[in-house]
């Protein structure tokens, strides 16, 4: 494998910062019909949707949204439904690619998953596609998370659909795409972050560590030394009060008795992920 040359790398970047507002905007648009941060539930929510509903403002309150008189705030929410959405038809495609994507113990294609949908009860190629990666990769992808219950508004899925498939087949052969595309998640976000130059919080955590929410090779494992990171599944490596270097790299973990860092220089390779997300956390 060989990394992404310059213009692979600049249309990834072009095509993942593209996708963030179009998934958030869907995010959100599947939380107002829902009625996810209202007082009360709308009157037309089945009962399967009102457990979905108490289900989703549970979990916004895990993620840290206030729960005030009643309304629940959804602003961390939205970004964790946006980003674990993407992310998995990006995945699924990786693996797609990368004949990695496992149907019945068969590596299929995209294109099979589409003749494949309808028989399994899903909606599209892309829908059964998700739904394999999130089998293959527990640890990656919770599939017992109500985010992935929310299905996403056609008009939006359709246009992170043609992004994702935009993007030549040469993005998902290189070995460092997977270590790129999180760093282009946040940069927007990061940009933002820096012109405003307000105290790193929990808030504005992930953007300035840029570091990934899956885990690379031996990554899963967290540190029992380090804090975790409050809005994603990493530890970190420093308070969430301390700048990261120019370069973008957390500092060095603390030497510590039975500390193991992860090898930030190995390939985050599709294959390298599969197999080391299917192995338990110590």
């Amino acid at each position: 494998m060989q990394p992404l040359d310059k213009t692979l790398r600049n249309q990834l970047d072009r095509t993942v910062r593209k996708a963030r507002p179009v998934a958030e905007q869907a995010a959100e648009a599947a939380l107002e019909q829902l009625g996810v941060g209202e007082e009360t539930p709308p009157s037309y929510l089945s009962d399967n949707q009102r457990a979905l509903r108490r289900r989703l403002r549970a979990h916004a309150r895990s993620l840290g949204d206030p729960l005030k008189e009643g309304a629940q705030a959804v602003t961390r929410l939205i970004g964790e439904i946006a980003y674990e959405h993407w992310h998995r038809m990006l995945f699924a495609r990786f693996l797609a690619e990368n004949e990695l994507l496992m149907y019945d113990g068969v590596a299929v294609t995209l294109e099979e998953c589409e003749e494949l949908a309808e028989e399994e009860g899903h909606a599209s190629g892309w829908a059964l596609a998700a739904r394999l990666a999130s089998t293959m990769l527990p640890q990656v992808f919770r599939v017992d998370s109500p985010v992935f219950e929310l299905t996403l508004a056609a008009e939006y899925q359709r246009e992170l659909e043609a992004l994702l498939a935009g993007l030549p087949v040469e993005v998902f052969h290189a070995s460092d795409s997977l270590g790129w595309v999180y760093q282009f998640w946040q940069t927007d976000n990061k940009e933002r972050i820096n012109r405003s130059e307000v105290k790193i919080g929990a808030d504005e955590l992930p953007a300035d560590c840029r570091k990934p929410t899956w885990p690379a090779p031996q990554a899963s494992r967290r540190c029992a030394t380090r804090p975790a990171c409050p809005a994603c599944r990493w530890s970190i490596c420093a308070s969430s009060e301390t700048k990261r270097p120019a370069t973008g790299r957390p500092p060095p973990a603390p030497s510590t008795p039975g500390h193991r860092a992860s090898p930030s220089s190995r390939p985050w390779t599709p294959a390298a992920v599969a197999a080391t997300s299917l192995s338990p956390p110590c």
